[in-house]
């Protein structure tokens, strides 16, 4: 007999591909999958999850989490707002969904992000199992921190009915998890990735472009790369937010680069681009895990990232594995722009990195291994 399965997801994000294909490749023989969205889902994961013939839901609930408040009474007043009507939508939605899990005998509750909280509440009350899949740093990469008390979050986190999932050792160090908690890397369909031997000349960035995700730090760096090889390009694969784009133009000589620098929006499939680039560039200060630098080596396709949080344990993964680097490490922007002239040059030290990074993804990132480990955490909560 298949259980019933809540995935709840965020809707909007890196975290919604990885639930994806885990979607896709679910025994369907032992689970039937039924995923939770909010509005964020519309535009995207919606369409996706019709066209895979998942069931959905859609209901409204937002993060358990809080922002550090920018200086300004308007801006503190707004926060409050909004703090109590996704508060709000949170509790309503939360007798809802309590209903909901009965009448559709809802075995396990996954919870696709450690931001949100619903589930395990949910799940605590109903007295079934919770998996939550900590993919944040929360306060060091998104600047956040648990709504009420961070005790309160750890007691749910530690609670009897509920098991995490880190995307990473890091991850899993941070938020101090137990031992009988699960550390599962992102799975990668290597298979149908794009690669290129003849490379274009233009950087890559994957991702949304914020201050976090190092969008700043990137683009000055390449101002200053341009000084020394004029005829590359800055390619920018993510939303931005009007306000911070502004910023960036106040800020930064970008008017007088806008032909070497390429703001693309988003881009459903990236393969093609990081398989063409002279080199991908992960910029978060704290990246959880770093999904599409998995997937920038899955595609050929040279990284350069910062040196820590989940990137570096990616690094630091692939060094210990083959002796050497699979890609190239940075702390500021003087060793970013280094990394970049080391980049441009064609000689076989690259080249031997890119294919060390290939063959990594193969033996820790299969998409096989991935959907297996989440599954086994299931089997092993349910017998």
């Amino acid at each position: 007999m298949r259980s019933n399965i809540l995935f709840i997801a965020v809707g909007d994000g890196g975290s919604d591909e990885s639930l994806l294909l885990l979607l896709k490749n679910l025994d369907q023989n032992l689970f039937c999958p039924i995923v939770l969205v909010n509005r964020n889902g519309r535009k995207r994961l919606i369409p996706e999850l019709i066209n895979i013939n998942i069931r959905y839901v859609e209901m409204p609930f937002g993060m358990d989490m809080y922002p550090k408040v920018s200086n300004g009474l308007s801006k503190y007043i707004k926060f409050i707002i909004k703090l109590f009507l996704n508060q709000f939508l949170n509790f309503i939605t939360f007798f809802r969904l309590l209903l909901f899990c009965v009448f559709n005998k809802i075995k396990i509750i996954h919870t696709n992000s450690s931001c949100i909280q619903i589930g395990v509440k949910v799940a605590k009350i109903l007295k079934i199992f919770h998996v939550w899949h900590f993919r944040e740093f929360q306060d060091l990469d998104f600047n956040l921190k648990p709504l009420w008390t961070k005790t309160g979050f750890d007691k749910l986190k530690f609670h009897s009915i509920n098991l995490n999932i880190a995307v990473s050792k890091e991850i899993f160090l941070y938020h101090k998890l137990r031992p009988n908690d699960e550390v599962i890397y992102n799975g990668i369909e290597r298979e149908v990735y794009f690669t290129s031997i003849k490379k274009e000349k233009y950087f890559l960035f994957v991702g949304r472009i914020t201050e976090n995700k190092g969008a700043r730090e990137i683009i000055n760096c390449f101002i200053e790369f341009l000084k020394i090889n004029p005829g590359y390009k800055l390619k920018l694969a993510g939303v931005i937010n009007h306000d911070y784009f502004n910023l960036l133009k106040s800020e930064i000589n970008i008017k007088d680069n806008l032909d070497h620098i390429d703001f693309l929006g988003y881009v459903s499939d990236a393969n093609k681009l990081m398989g063409n680039a002279t080199a991908f560039i992960m910029g978060s200060s704290f990246e959880a895990f770093g999904r599409v630098t998995a997937e920038a080596m899955a595609n050929k396709c040279l990284v350069i990232g910062k040196d820590n949080g989940g990137t570096k344990e990616q690094f630091d993964l692939g060094k210990s594995t083959f002796g050497k680097e699979i890609a190239l490490r940075y702390n500021n922007e003087d060793e970013l722009l280094k990394c970049m002239l080391i980049a441009v040059k064609e000689n076989n030290q690259s080249s031997e990195m890119i294919e060390r990074a290939y063959a990594c993804v193969g033996n820790f990132y299969q998409l096989d291994n991935y959907v297996k480990n989440v599954s086994n955490v299931y089997i092993k909560l349910l017998s």
